[in-house]
């Protein structure tokens, strides 16, 4: 069985509409969530976007993720972010979310609950 620590990066900016619905899907996943690290980038959302992440934050951690990080930026920090991505140990699983994005369907796949058991082939 493997059982490697994965990273979920999402990259949100503007995304009150689609954040809550991408959460669930992380939080649905049926890969162990202690195995799971979560890191969601605000590139200086000025809609609810913070709140919205803010209010699942309890359900987050009651879920017993190997951590959660929310880092909030005012400059465009995407690329910064995938330097560090590309530096991890573990598999990275990036997502954006921006307020031009045309649905939350355009991660093709991600929001299904075995989308990490597959990509890591986690049985």
């Amino acid at each position: 069985m493997n059982s490697s620590l994965i990273t979920i990066n999402l990259v949100v900016l503007n995304g009150e509409k689609y954040i809550r619905h991408c959460l669930d899907s992380v939080l649905a996943q049926t890969y162990p969530h202690e195995l799971i690290e979560l890191n969601i980038l605000d590139n200086g959302s000025v809609d609810k976007t913070k709140e919205v992440i803010h209010d699942l934050e309890f359900r987050i951690s009651d879920l017993g993720f190997a951590k959660f990080n929310l880092i909030e930026s005012k400059l465009n920090g995407s690329f910064q972010w995938n330097q560090q991505s590309s530096k991890s140990r573990c598999k990275c699983f990036n997502y954006e979310y921006r307020e031009w994005s045309t649905s939350p369907d355009s991660t093709a796949g991600a929001s299904e609950p075995s989308h990490c058991r597959r990509k890591t082939g986690y049985k």
